[in-house]
């Protein structure tokens, strides 16, 4: 009868245990709370009440097939050696494959970790479990080197409880905060859109002798395309169509910089050329590491009928006669922001009666289509030849609806820029 109830009395301070630090998880934990500080509380308490000297939590990457894991957090608790996050591979690779708990209380000499590189670190005992959400595995949790002896059947049993209830709050938190990424990446979209169509002109320009039209189509994930009309000394008309690598915010910022640089120095400067070098000198000093910017610029002379440019990397425009054959404007130099120093050249045209110039951004002509097949530059250029007569809006109105019936369903993955200014 003693024995009896010793047993049980064991039984009631191991269930107690248990609750308590369930209890302790639960009340300390959220959801809400960031990731990292979750792990370390669940691992800190676990190593506190099982008595072990480290501990980490490894959540296998929802966004890869390979089953490749990340070490969210490492705890120690007061020990004087490091053990590696992943002993290699071995515990990582077993757990994703036994998805059971694992004690190891002499893992130099345990079968299963025969030949196992342990880096020179003194680990005497492991103890892991699963952590499991509807039968899923998500991650692991393992602790090393019981302070006092061995890690004991009733520890596998706490460890394995905690881990089964741990999951849950886990994928909690790794749902929330993939959720407030997508919130806080849908804001960043909303705020770039709302530069982007800011610095769109608002009207439609009148040139005498000219007819001009321009067009900007935001992809989903906005990019960095723009185009601007200038007004510009001794009575002419500036054009830029820019393309800034990158997406969302960043380039909406780049964009919103380089528009400010371009239209001030348009001002002071008859020349193209000097205008993108001194815009490229301004982008160098600012840009992150990756950054660029393609960029034509164009200046028009309505009186003499000429358009004077500088090309830094864009795609070459083209410069249609009434015949259908045509010119790519090319002169000029590389893109804006990679490299300091370099010259510019320029280059003035003349124009003639019926001529149209069409710039455009890589969104043209690398619209896919369900196959992947792009929109292609030939397509552009067969597409502008028969309507050269017609006004610059028509053709410009022809462009884009080509595009989208040729990518049908497919998704946008650049924004689309066009302008179109023909000679009368």
């Amino acid at each position: 009868m003693a024995e009896y109830l010793q047993e049980e009395n064991q039984k009631l301070k191991q269930a107690v245990e248990e609750l308590s630090l369930l209890n302790e998880i639960a009340t300390a934990v959220s959801s809400t709370m960031p990731m990292e500080e979750i792990n370390k509380l669940i691992v800190g308490k676990c190593l506190t009440r099982i008595r072990a000297e480290q501990g980490y939590i490894s959540l296998i990457d929802s966004q890869e097939k390979t089953g490749n894991t990340h070490t969210l957090v490492r705890v120690f608790d007061k020990s004087t050696m490091t053990v590696p996050f992943r002993l290699g591979i071995t515990l990582t690779g077993w757990m994703v494959k036994n998805q059971t708990p694992l004690l190891v209380n002499d893992a130099l000499t345990d079968e299963r970790f025969q030949g196992t590189e342990w880096n020179g670190v003194p680990v005497r005992s492991v103890l892991a479990v699963p952590l499991k959400v509807k039968n899923r595995l998500i991650g692991f949790m393992a602790l090393f080197n019981r302070k006092a002896g061995d890690f004991t059947p009733e520890d596998q049993r706490l460890l394995s409880i905690v881990g089964m209830q741990s999951a849950q709050t886990i994928e909690a938190a790794r749902l929330y905060q993939e959720e407030e990424r997508a919130r806080v990446l849908e804001e960043d979209l909303r705020a770039a859109k709302t530069i982007q169509q800011n610095l769109l002109p608002k009207v439609v320009l009148q040139i005498t002798g000219f007819d001009v039209a321009g067009y900007m189509l935001p992809a989903k994930e906005v990019g960095g395309d723009y185009y601007d009309y200038l007004t510009l000394p001794e009575e002419r008309w500036g054009f830029v169509v820019a393309d800034v690598a990158g997406k969302g915010l960043p380039a909406a910022m780049l964009m919103s910089n380089l528009q400010g640089t371009i239209r001030a120095q348009a001002g002071v400067t008859s020349s193209c050329a000097q205008c993108v070098v001194v815009a490229n000198r301004m982008l160098k000093l600012s840009v992150s590491p990756g950054q660029f910017v393609t960029l034509f610029l164009a200046a028009l002379d309505p009186a003499k009928k000429t358009l004077s440019y500088c090309n830094a990397g864009h795609n070459p425009p083209y410069l249609f006669r009434p015949d259908g054959s045509f010119r790519e404007l090319t002169v000029g130099g590389p893109l804006l922001g990679a490299f300091d120093g370099l010259p510019y050249d320029e280059e003035t045209v003349q124009l003639s009666g019926g001529e149209v110039l069409v710039i455009f951004s890589d969104g043209v002509t690398e619209a896919n289509n369900d196959t992947g097949e792009m929109f292609g530059e030939e397509r552009l250029i067969e597409t502008v030849r028969p309507v050269l007569s017609k006004t610059a809006p028509e053709i410009l109105a022809q462009v884009t609806e080509a595009v989208r019936r040729f990518a049908g369903n497919t998704p946008a993955a650049d924004d689309l820029t066009l302008l179109v200014v023909r000679a009368l």
